[in-house]
């Protein structure tokens, strides 16, 4: 309501000082003709000729500045100053209440939603419609159109707006308020660093003996999450594991101890030799009991065959900071068959060629990977490359619902209220 009121108040005051500046044009031109009745002369005819054109001219670039002016204005009522944030919504579309993760990056949006009864994660993606409204395309794991939502971001994180179906038979209101201190508070920081020092010695090589390679710098482009939650300890355990998971992955065979150290890995023996290096950390889930982080790291080693990546997981919880393990979410017994779901919804999801899943291919029993996420409505489980399938085949996942295990799960984990939800 404050929204429209101040809209409306500043569409009052345009538009009154414009008709303002084009009711005094009138009345002068007015007064001009009158003399020119009175006194009809071709010097009076001139000088009100000139007059009349010099107030039409004063008045309309008056306006115009005054809409420019406007128009300004009213676009910082949009949520518009952060170029990046990631913020956790939390509200209604319709009658029912969701939630909604979502990422700006500059102009774009992506993330993703869900309805409480259900838990299952809806992808959304999106961008500024040419003013203030935002458009947010909404797909399923298959890329199909499941709906669509227009709607404005304020400042102080309101979102209003529609949600329409895909056959636009169904247009509900979103009502959505950014989730409180309860819930992980996210700072995004990107980094960057090189190291161009091999194209100078490169230089020097004989003329036949370079490559193009040779002209290129050593990369690193890192995305990073920071987190804040209700503890100072659990805060600080949470970014500090981070840190070492991403830290586990330089590429030169050892864990350093800082973020500064992973980019100064440029110049290292690998940064000699060469490679381009992106990572980037993503909130998937953000609840008052679990967070979710996903680690996507992208490498290429210059003259390699093919780059390398992969995708790593962390579970914490926000209350303690501690890592979830799998192991903790079910019941001793369980292994077994959470494999035989595994295969079953595996197969389903991805095929059955090709991949290394049965007892002679001796890896079954890694599809119980600790590189697991954790969401409202089930458990996803992420392979890299060559872990269950050769390098051709990518990096698969697999989604378990919980209503598929929900006898499996070990009544005290976190996932225990959401399993009996379904």
């Amino acid at each position: 309501m404050y929204l429209r009121c101040a809209l409306a108040g500043r569409f009052s005051q345009r538009y009154t000082s414009a008709f303002l500046s084009c009711r005094a044009a009138h009345i002068l031109i007015f007064v001009y003709i009158h003399l020119l009745n009175t006194y009809n002369t071709p010097a009076m005819f001139r000088f009100v000729t000139s007059i009349t054109l010099v107030i039409l001219i004063f008045a309309c670039q008056t306006n115009r500045q005054q809409e420019e002016t406007a128009t300004s204005t009213d676009t910082d009522t949009i949520s518009r100053t952060e170029s990046k944030f990631y913020k956790k919504f939390i509200g209604k579309i319709g009658d029912l209440d969701v939630s909604m993760d979502l990422y700006k990056d500059d102009t774009l949006f992506q993330g993703s939603y869900y309805y409480d009864k259900v838990g299952i994660l809806l992808n959304i993606t999106g961008s500024y419609n040419g003013g203030n409204g935002i458009i947010l395309e909404e797909t399923d794991d298959e890329g199909s159109s499941t709906g669509r939502f227009e709607i404005s971001i304020t400042d102080d994180g309101v979102i209003t707006g529609y949600w329409t179906s895909p056959d636009k038979r169904k247009k509900l209101p979103v009502s959505l308020t950014a989730a409180g201190t309860d819930y992980a508070q996210i700072t995004i920081e990107d980094k960057y660093s090189e190291n161009c020092e091999r194209t100078k010695s490169a230089a020097n090589k004989p003329e036949g003996e370079q490559s193009s390679f040779d002209t290129m710098c050593s990369t690193l482009k890192l995305r990073l999450v920071r987190v804040k939650v209700a503890s100072e300890a659990a805060t600080k355990k949470i970014n500090n594991t981070i840190t070492d998971k991403l830290c586990g992955y330089n590429s030169e065979g050892h864990t350093p101890c800082s973020v500064n150290d992973l980019l100064n890995s440029v110049f290292g023996d690998g940064g000699i030799d060469g490679f381009e290096r992106e990572i980037a950390c993503f909130v998937l889930t953000n609840e008052k009991n679990v967070l979710s982080i996903s680690i996507d790291d992208n490498h290429y080693l210059f003259g390699a065959a093919h780059p390398t990546y992969g995708t790593w997981h962390l579970n914490f919880d926000p209350r303690t900071g501690a890592v979830i393990s799998l192991e903790e979410l079910f019941k001793p017994d369980a292994s077994d068959e959470l494999i035989t779901v595994l295969v079953k919804n595996f197969t389903l999801q991805n095929g059955e060629d090709d991949w290394w899943l049965t007892e002679e291919d001796g890896v079954t029993n890694s599809l119980l990977t600790d590189n697991f996420s954790i969401h409202p409505g089930g458990l996803t489980f992420h392979y890299n490359p060559y872990e269950i399938g050769p390098y051709a085949m990518g990096a698969p996942s697999v989604f378990i619902p919980y209503r598929e295990i929900s006898h499996l799960i070990n009544p005290n984990s976190v996932i225990a209220p959401w399993s009996k939800r379904q």
